[in-house]
This record gives structure tokens, C-alpha cells and sequence, in this order.
């Protein structure tokens, strides 16, 4: 975009300094420059309100030089209307005759490094927001750092309402508060579709809400996309609200799935009273969504290292009537998080006219759920590739601010709420359960494990514990083709459930601890292809069995069978796959057993020499799909 810069400059100089230039609208593009004309002929507007305000071609890129250094500051800026506005900073000692391979309609470091820092900062004035964008406008932010704004009730740093799009490319937002909502920014789509877009070098860091959003806070006809490389929301704060990195508001959405930034995940370090990391919030009759994916399959998209003084430390959901949030996870990791209940992921329930609704939590659910208005695939979702740690709740502690423990859960489904998982791994958490539900509401679909490792963790309660809601407790909670091993949790059962319960073609090996405690409907106890180290506590049934596998690596958490281990080839046919990906149903040749094929717990056997690396996504390089 820039390669034409130095004639058209040229050629605005020619024409004067009286800001007629932006009269002639150029075929492509029309550049302004904030600089001092007395010593820069280049140079169209004094300060950038008035390249702002002159502007009136529809492609417009304004570049601002650090001639006049007030120009960069006491800043509250405002852009009104205007159609695919750039705004781009120069180098300390550049003038308007500056050009750069940084082109804002494709992004910068694109040859794959750690883009460089932003050129210019520009500062607010501490009574409002750096920069204000209202009505219907298109604009990118590229090579800016914004900061010092405050002392508004919206967008410390940034407030957009209205409709457009707003586009931010290598640059940071970052030291700015609002009282009320978006400390970093503020976005509110309003009178039409907006989208918010973080390119990549895009910073959104150490900002602060009096209310919801420390980092982000959207709302209204609104969409985040936050896919790109070197993107970071982290280390804000909303003390007193939801979401410290991101509160997306009903009926906004955010799709996620940036690697993040130099080995930090995309959302990290952020805290709030509820959602330390990402609030989804339903109001107003509205749904709110959250799409997690990873898009560089080397470095899964992460939640980690977040704080909520409440509940909900890496995620939290709230729920409005029946406006229900939809959380939805795919090759993810949300890790290293911390809350006093719901240390990793929290789905909030409402009631209303004595019907009670809950969020929904997706985590590798299928194709059926989160796929609106696009499928991720559609966005760049791809698998994590081989020998990646994927798909985790890992190393998220139930503490309070003073970090002392408390008896919370890494996630925690209220009533009504659903929780569906497919491939999923829970190690190394601390709390009193690693995953604590009110049963199914309303269909068994919303209350399934399957393809799950739940081990190394540290309780002091049930493993796993399913509470009665008193509203549908026939219906079943299922666990299938799972792998619980070597959690410590005082005593108390693996297993605790006022449900309905079905338990499926997995391994619980829990010594000195009993299986199972159910309390639930006579009749809704479905057991099945279990080996266990306490049978005791299950019924009488064929294909459950008392016993310890042998793991390829215990001792070092690899927890895949060894050929000869009881648990392979213990089971009918059933199809699918298993936590690494691979396909189900093999069954070994030569290996002494049952004629059955299928493997119990959370990994199929390949073949007798197959890898075993623990928490490996296709060890043997199996692709699949949804």
C-alpha cells in the first residue's frame, strides 16, 4: 500500500498546505501526514483530529511523525463515519517521505519473527478515550501504541459504537481504564454488524475496568476475531466484574484462536472477580458465544495463568433466563488458572418462573454446536499435530485471593447446565473435585465424557461428582472410554452420583479408594467393560473386572496400555476414536486375550510397538475429522 507514498506525497505538497488535497480522491489510495509543514513539505495536518477531520476520500492512510510532539499527546480523538481509515505510525526521526513494507491490508511480520514494536505512541488526555470511532466506520489501528486513557465510563483506550469494522495491526493497547466496561476497548456494534479484528503483533495488556472487561469488553451486533500470530490479551484487570481479559456481552461473539504471543497464551495473566480470563454473558434476550481453536498446530490456542476472585479463573459463563451462553473448545488448553470455584471453566445457572437454565460447555463436542455463522475450519482451525500436548485442563488450583485452598472445582456445571467433552485431559488440578455437575438437564447428550485421562491430580473430594438439581434425575450422566489413575483425594469415592450414571469401556485405577458411590434412581445405574481396582461399589455384571493395566510408563504419566495389559482387546466394537485420535476397535494380532477388539480407557493400542507419548495427539500421524 505504501509503495506509492513518496509521489503522492509529492504531489499533495505541490498542491499546498491548505488541506485541499483530500478534495482529489486518488483510484487507490490517498495518503495525509501529521507533521510540521515548516520543516516537512510533506506534511498535511498539524495534529491528527485535523487529518482526521480533512479527510474525505473513502481509502485514506494517515501517517504520524513525531515533528510535533503534542500532536501525540492529551489525545482524545474522534472518528466519525469514516470508510477504511488507516492510522499508522512513523519511526522516531522519520518524516512524511517514510515508507515501509509494513502494508496495514496484510499485516506486519509477515516473514514469520516477532513483529517489531509500534513507532508511535500516542497518549490520551486521562478524561476520555484515546480514541472514539462512532457511526459507520472502517478502521486500522497499524504500528500504534495507545495509551493514558481514562476517566470515561467506555473504552479507555478505545470506544467503538456503531457499525464497520475496526481493525488492529502490531500494536498495543495498553495503561488505560474505564469505569464501567472495556478498559482496554470498548466495542459495541450498533445500527449494523461490527467486527473487531487483533492482528498479528497486537497487544491488549496491563488495562483496567471498573466494571466488566479489564481487557475487551463487546456487545451489541459485535464480532471478535482474534486468529493471528503474536496476539496477546493479558494482564488486565476487572477487579469487580466479569471477564479480566474479555467480556463478551449477548449477542456479541468472539472467535479465538491465536497461538499467542511468544510461548504466552492468547489470553494470559488477566484477573476479575468472575471469568479471570473470558466472560460469555447472555442478556437482553440474547445469546453470547465463545469459540475457542487452534490455528497453528504446533502451539494449541491457550487460556492460562488467570485469576477470578470468585469463580470461573480461566472461563466463565452466565446465564440470563433462557439466554444461554455457548462455550465451545476445540485442540485447546486451559491451563495453570485459578479461582475459588471453578478454577478452569464455570457454567453459571438462572432461573425464571421457577424453569432454571444453565451454560453450556463444548468441549471437542462435534459439528453440531458452535458452528454459526461459519464452521471454524472455515476460520483456519486445524488439529494439533503430532506429539503436541492438546486438549488439556491442566494445573488449575481452587484458591482464594490469598491463595489459600478452598473446596472448589475445576469445572463446574450448575443446574441446568450441560458439559460435553470428547478427548479430554485433567492433570495436575487441585480443588476438591476435577469435575463437579448438577446431572443432564433435559437429554443425556448434555451430560457426556467421552475419551477422557482424569490423572496426577490432587482432591480432597470426589473425583468426579454429579449433584442432584431435584430436576431430572433419570436423566444419565454417561463416562466412556476413559482412564482414571493416580489422583489423591483423601479417601473419598472416584465416583459420586444423585443421577442416573452409565459407566463405559474404562480403566479406574484407584487403589484403596472406592469406586463408586451412587445415590440415584433405582434402575439408572448402566455399568459396563470396567476394570477397576474396587469392584465392590459397581454391580455384578459381565465384563467388569477387578485389576491394575500395565502402562507403558507409569512412572513418568504415560499412561497408554503395554501389549500384554489386561484392559486391551476387552471390549466389543463400538467404532470412533480415541484420545490420541487414532481409531478404535484394533485388535492385536498375537497378542494373548479376549477375541473382542476394542481397548478400554482413554487409548487404543495401534499395534504392539506403537509410541507412547503421554498426552500425544496422533501418535501415529491419524488424521480425522469433527
Amino acid at each position: 500500500m505504501f509503495k506509492y507514498l513518496l509521489s503522492v506525497l509529492s504531489i499533495i505538497a505541490l498542491i499546498g498546505f491548505s488541506g485541499n488535497a483530500a478534495a482529489f480522491c486518488f483510484p487507490k489510495v490517498s495518503y495525509r501526514c501529521v507533521g510540521d509543514h515548516a520543516v516537512d513539505a510533506a506534511a498535511t495536518d498539524a495534529t491528527i483530529q485535523l487529518a482526521i477531520t480533512n479527510t474525505t476520500c473513502p481509502r485514506t492512510v494517515i501517517t504520524i511523525t513525531h515533528e510535533i510532539p503534542s500532536a501525540l499527546s492529551s489525545l482524545a480523538l474522534e472518528i466519525n463515519g469514516k470508510s477504511d481509515l488507516t492510522l499508522v505510525g512513523v519511526p522516531v526521526g522519520e518524516t512524511c517521505a517514510y515508507s515501509t513494507s509494513c502494508d496495514p491490508e496484510v499485516g506486519c511480520g509477515g516473514g514469520g519473527g516477532t513483529p517489531p514494536a509500534p513507532t508511535a505512541t500516542l497518549h490520551g488526555n486521562g478524561a476520555g478515550s484515546v480514541i472514539y470511532i462512532h457511526g459507520s466506520s472502517s478502521v486500522t489501528l497499524e504500528s500504534l501504541e495507545l495509551t493514558g486513557g481514562g476517566g470515561t465510563d467506555f473504552g479507555g483506550g478505545i470506544h467503538f459504537t456503531g457499525s464497520g469494522a475496526l481493525t488492529i495491526i502490531n500494536s498495543t493497547i495498553t495503561g488505560n481504564n474505564a469505569n464501567s466496561q472495556g478498559g482496554g476497548i470498548q466495542f459495541n456494534g450498533s445500527g449494523g454488524n461490527a467486527t473487531l479484528t487483533l492482528s498479528a503483533g497486537t497487544l491488549i495488556d496491563e488495562n483496567t475496568s471498573g466494571g466488566n472487561g479489564g481487557g475487551i469488553h463487546i456487545n451489541g451486533s459485535a464480532r471478535l476475531m482474534a486468529l493471528q500470530p503474536y496476539t496477546e490479551i493479558g494482564f488486565n484487570h476487572a477487579p469487580n466484574g466479569f471477564g479480566g481479559g474479555i467480556q463478551v456481552e449477548g449477542p456479541a461473539q468472539a472467535d479465538i484462536g491465536s497461538p499467542g504471543y511468544n510461548g504466552l497464551g492468547v489470553v494470559y495473566g488477566n484477573d476479575a472477580e468472575y471469568g479471570g480470563g473470558i466472560s460469555g454473558y447472555s442478556v437482553d434476550g440474547y445469546w453470547a458465544t465463545v469459540r475457542l481453536f487452534t490455528t497453528d498446530a504446533s502451539n494449541p490456542v491457550t487460556v492460562s495463568s488467570n485469576f477470578a476472585s470468585h469463580t470461573g479463573g480461566g472461563i466463565y459463563l452466565r446465564t440470563n433466563g433462557p439466554n444461554i451462553p455457548d462455550f465451545c473448545a476445540y485442540d485447546f488448553r486451559i491451563d495453570n488458572n485459578a479461582a475459588q470455584e471453578g478454577s478452569a471453566i464455570y457454567g453459571d445457572e438462572d432461573s425464571e418462573a421457577g424453569n432454571y437454565y444453565g451454560a453450556y460447555i463444548f468441549l471437542n463436542s462435534g459439528p453440531q454446536e458452535c458452528q454459526e455463522p461459519e464452521t471454524i475450519d472455515t476460520l483456519g482451525a486445524v488439529r494439533c499435530a503430532a506429539g503436541i500436548v492438546c486438549n488439556t485442563v491442566n494445573g488449575n488450583v481452587a484458591e482464594d485471593s490469598s491463595n489459600h485452598p478452598t473446596a472448589g472445582s475445576t469445572i463446574l456445571a450448575q443446574t441446568a447446565a450441560g458439559l460435553i467433552a470428547r478427548r479430554l485431559i485433567m492433570r495436575n488440578n487441585h480443588g476438591a473435585h476435577v469435575i463437579r455437575t448438577f446431572g443432564p438437564y433435559g437429554s443425556a447428550a448434555y451430560g457426556s465424557i467421552v475419551n477422557c485421562l482424569i490423572a496426577d491430580n490432587t482432591l480432597t473430594a470426589e473425583m468426579i461428582r454429579i449433584d442432584d438439581d431435584g430436576l431430572s434425575p433419570a436423566e444419565a450422566t454417561s463416562f466412556d472410554g476413559c482412564t482414571i489413575v493416580n489422583n489423591g483425594n483423601q479417601g473419598a469415592p472416584v465416583i459420586y452420583s444423585a443421577h442416573a450414571l452409565t459407566l463405559t469401556n474404562s480403566i479406574i485405577d484407584e487403589l484403596s479408594i472406592n469406586t463408586l458411590n451412587y445415590v440415584g434412581p433405582g434402575g439408572g445405574l448402566n455399568v459396563s467393560d470396567v476394570l477397576a481396582t474396587d469392584i465392590s461399589t459397581l454391580p455384578s455384571a459381565a465384563g467388569i473386572d477387578q485389576g491394575e493395566p500395565l502402562y507403558v510408563d507409569a512412572a513418568n504419566s504415560d499412561y497408554h496400555l503395554q501389549p500384554t495389559s489386561t484392559g486391551i482387546d476387552f471390549a466389543p466394537a463400538n467404532g470412533g476414536v480415541d484420545l490420541d485420535g487414532n481409531p478404535r476397535d484394533v485388535n492385536l494380532s498375537g497378542v494373548p486375550g479376549n477375541s473382542t477388539p476394542r481397548d478400554i480407557g482413554a487409548y487404543e493400542r495401534q499395534n504392539k510397538f506403537q509410541c507412547g507419548t503421554s498426552d500425544s495427539i496422533f501418535c501415529n500421524g491419524y488424521e480425522y475429522s469433527w
